[in-house]
């Protein structure tokens, strides 16, 4: 729904709506070292080697690009600032913007870095009063995971989910100086490390120090989900064959599933699995 409003209301939508497939480890490793235009950036504050996610961030860019193509359109957005790449390769400002999404969707080594740049641009945007945007963040504790389960390729140690370059991005557009637009975030146990989903409250998820580099913030109480949304949640887990066991058809089984859920749309999801 609130995707649906940021696009019906003509604004920039940045989605990063299952943020924790940013730390799933995959078979076979698809993080690298990050290139020099993103350590020129952050070299103050990371000492040690920082990666990127270069065909998660082309997917992410190609998605956005989907999304957002008719305002993207409609407006010309242009850079405000001039990216310089390399000593010699560079994006002038007034570079349009969809020429940059092409380039990082082209050249996967700077898509991850694109990300960035399409969200500092878009908050100078947003404080020049051109058009306001919106960053949904499903999973934002996964910005203070305590670790990642990737390992480094020199040191074979795991990585700090701070070594990221996507972490930083994100943390930087999170901050709270600009306008004409808004956060809107999530928790998610999921995106949390094993042993840190004992609660579902946002304080607990965020820790201590994502809880305090949030605040301050709107808390949106989500109430659980109602008899109807229920029973059609379960007509719809059944007419796509989701539910196998016959005692999920009956009333007894059905008392079961929405005691252990608890009007949870996730619990729900998951249990299930189970039925």
């Amino acid at each position: 729904m609130l995707a649906q409003y940021a696009l019906e209301s003509d604004a920039l939508l940045f989605n990063f709506h299952d943020a924790q497939s940013w730390i799933k480890r995959k078979r076979k490793p698809d993080y690298t070292e990050a290139n020099d235009y993103h350590r020129a950036q952050h070299i103050d504050r990371v000492k040690e080697d920082i990666y990127d996610f270069p065909e998660r961030s082309q997917s992410w860019l190609k998605n956005f690009l989907l999304a957002n193509k008719s305002v993207l359109e409609k407006h010309d957005l242009k850079l405000k600032k001039q990216v310089d790449w390399t000593r010699k390769d560079f994006s002038p400002v007034g570079t349009p913007w969809l020429e940059i999404i092409n380039f990082g969707i082209e050249r996967i080594k700077y898509a991850n870095d694109i990300i960035g740049i399409l969200l500092r641009e878009a908050r100078l945007s947003s404080i020049e009063n051109d058009i306001p945007f919106y960053l949904m963040i499903d999973g934002v504790n996964f910005l203070w995971i305590r670790s990642t389960i990737m390992m480094d390729h020199n040191t074979r140690k795991l990585i700090g989910i701070d070594r990221f370059s996507i972490v930083h991005h994100l943390k930087r557009a999170l901050c709270a100086d600009w306008t004409k637009g808004a956060v809107i975030c999530s928790t998610n146990p999921r995106c949390s490390w094993p042993t840190d989903r004992e609660e579902y409250n946002p304080g607990y998820l965020l820790t201590k120090e994502g809880f305090e580099y949030l605040d301050p913030f709107i808390p949106v109480k989500v109430n659980p989900i109602t008899e109807t949304e229920l029973l059609a949640m379960m007509s719809f887990y059944s007419n796509n064959k989701w539910l196998t066991k016959p005692e999920a058809f009956t009333q007894e089984g059905l008392n079961q599933i929405r005691f252990i859920s608890d009007g949870n749309m996730r619990e729900l999801f998951s249990l299930v699995a189970e039925w």
